[in-house]
């Protein structure tokens, strides 16, 4: 609620109106920052009134800004509404289409579009350049999170971004349900988003580093790095240097223009092995 005292509002000094807050009556003074102004007219609130004279034909000015002009002349203290104020605008504008040359619609048509990506290895293209930290187990879950926050400080024109991927699988796993644990961490390893992929492991679990690894063509390798938490006097130490240098393998990667074609838009299910 507005304050009592407060009866109108005049947003600039150089308004040519102001705002009633409240109910106002004729002949009621209301006082403004730099003037006080009697009422000719009632005003309800959100209406506007003169706070000098205005001359029929002049813009009639709120925020600083002209908002209509005035039909006719209005006095200080007078209602300002559309029965004295009209609109500055001009109608419609005129419209017309002029089509474009035949020969360059056919030069649109012909050329093939595509995108700036990174080209992987084996042919894949991302759209980002990201290095990915993928626990082999839930047990190193928190470590990659560590890491990945730790790695927030290499972020730049070359690495997009940090993240690891926690997940609470890897141990006691046994068959099929082993196998498709190692499956999916393989397949996002070679995802073409991921131009650095550090895979973690502790050393015990189910779900072994060398498993992971041989689902991986060997081609595809050069850009990943792993690190075995128990076989590391300290393993966030050798993390972040297997970060580090993840970083400074990517910053040789560049985007390339490459056809639309090669958007990837899901994943394949298929693991391709050795």
């Amino acid at each position: 609620m507005p304050d009592p005292e407060i009866m109108a509002l005049q947003v600039a000094s150089d308004d040519d109106v102001a705002v009633a807050l409240t109910p106002l009556v004729p002949g009621q003074v209301v006082v403004l920052a730099d003037c006080q102004v009697t009422l000719v007219d009632a005003i309800a609130p959100g209406h506007k009134f003169a706070v000098h004279d205005i001359t029929a034909g002049s813009a009639v000015r709120r925020y600083r800004a002209p908002i209509g002009v005035a039909t006719r002349d209005i006095g200080v203290g007078q209602h300002v509404h559309s029965h004295n104020v009209t609109t500055a605008l001009r109608g419609e504008l005129a419209y017309h289409y002029v089509a474009k040359p035949v020969e360059t619609v056919e030069r649109l048509v012909d050329t093939q579009p595509g995108f700036m990506g990174y080209v992987r290895q084996d042919g894949s293209v991302g759209i980002r350049n990201e290095i990915w930290i993928l626990p082999s187990v839930g047990c190193v879950g928190r470590l990659g999170e560590r890491l990945a926050r730790w790695g927030e400080g290499l972020v730049s024109n070359h690495v997009d971004g940090v993240h690891a991927f926690n997940h609470p699988f890897g141990c006691s796993q046994l068959g099929h349900d082993l196998e498709g644990t190692s499956a999916i961490l393989a397949a996002m390893a070679q995802n073409p988003n991921a131009g650095g992929v550090l895979i973690l492991g502790l050393g015990c679990e189910s779900n072994q580093l060398d498993l992971i690894l041989t689902r991986i063509p060997r081609e595809m390798r050069a850009r990943i790095r792993t690190v075995r938490a128990q076989s590391e006097q300290d393993e966030f130490a050798a993390g972040k240097a297997a970060l580090e240098a993840l970083a400074e393998r990517m910053a040789q990667d560049v985007r390339k223009p490459v056809p639309l074609s090669a958007l990837r838009l899901g994943s394949n299910a298929a693991v391709p092995t050795p």
